[in-house]
């Protein structure tokens, strides 16, 4: 029985295990703590201009993917008080090209490039100049000596870009940021029809996942590779964790490796199977917006706040 996508959507809150103790508090969005937190001035001045000055050109997030990564940016815009339509993605990947949104009163641009399998980076780094990368090796399935020989490849594009990108915002009143971001590839839900929650136990959602004979529904499903995500994941983590500024000895070593985050969208929404388009596409990897795929933005501002908190800057997060 098909799911009735007139119905209204029941909502649920993200609760990390830490928080019940006082630990660890997962912020609600607020689009003005996003603007103020991107870009507030690196000096200790008590008032946030969050609008784009003459002399300072705007903050760009840039976001380099497959479809999925469309959803992440999609996410963010509609947050920012955004229009999105799925012209846009068909249109990047077209002509292969990025697109873009201005948000944060001109202070922020959003762009977009659709590269399944970031063949584009240095393109993108180069015409888009961005001060964040978030990047996804995507759902399309590429043999793991192929995945890696491509990860390589935009590690070193990305090592260039962050070293030029420092030494060109030397002396700004902003913080330049030149920080790139794997955000993890989280896959799709075979039978997500049958699914009305989220499944917080991952032993048993990620059988399903992992069992290929629940693709055979699909038409092609035996070359979806879903059950390959979680493997091809740890291969890209460690491949960036070779390159990492962690394994530097000495001060110009480390201006070579690359310093990066990563927001594990893999172990949060394998938990949802709910909320999946479904349709008469069977689309059991696309989400509906509003809904799952809007957690990642707000773990996008705690992972740029655990980032900011490392370099030692002052800011009150409250």
């Amino acid at each position: 029985e098909r799911r009735d996508l007139n119905l209204p959507w029941n909502t649920y809150q993200w609760i990390p295990h830490d928080e019940r103790d006082g630990k660890c508090v997962f912020s609600k969005w607020n689009a003005t703590t996003f603007c103020d937190m991107i870009v507030h001035n690196t000096n200790n001045s008590s008032s946030i201009d969050n609008t784009a000055t003459k002399e300072e050109v705007p903050i760009t997030i840039s976001f380099i993917g497959d479809s999925t990564t469309f959803q992440h940016y999609s996410s963010l815009a509609m947050l920012l008080g955004q229009t999105v339509t799925e012209r846009e993605q068909h249109a990047s990947r077209k002509n292969h090209q990025s697109v873009t949104k201005s948000t944060c009163h001109g202070a922020v641009t959003l762009s977009y490039l659709r590269d399944d399998t970031l063949d584009m980076m240095n393109q993108e780094l180069i015409l888009q100049k961005p001060n964040i990368v978030i990047l996804n090796t995507g759902l399309h399935y590429r043999r793991d000596d192929i995945l890696l020989r491509s990860m390589n490849r935009t590690i070193t594009f990305l090592e260039k870009w962050q070293n030029n990108c420092r030494k060109s915002s030397f002396g700004s009143r902003r913080l330049p940021w030149c920080l790139p971001i794997l955000r993890t590839t989280m896959p799709g839900h075979p039978h997500c029809d049958t699914y009305t929650e989220p499944q917080n136990n991952l032993s048993i959602i990620e059988p399903t996942i992992q069992t290929i004979a629940n693709y055979a529904q699909y038409k092609n499903g035996f070359n979806f590779h879903w059950w390959d995500m979680k493997y091809q994941n740890g291969l890209v983590e460690n491949a960036l964790s070779s390159s990492s500024s962690s394994t530097a000895t000495t001060t110009s070593t480390m201006m070579d490796r690359l310093e990066y985050e990563i927001l594990d969208a893999y172990e949060v929404l394998t938990r949802r199977p709910d909320g999946h388009m479904w349709g008469n596409n069977k689309d059991c990897l696309h989400y509906c917006l509003p809904g799952p795929p809007d957690v990642l933005s707000r773990m996008l501002v705690h992972t740029l706040m655990r980032w900011k908190a490392s370099q030692h800057l002052d800011y009150d997060w409250s």
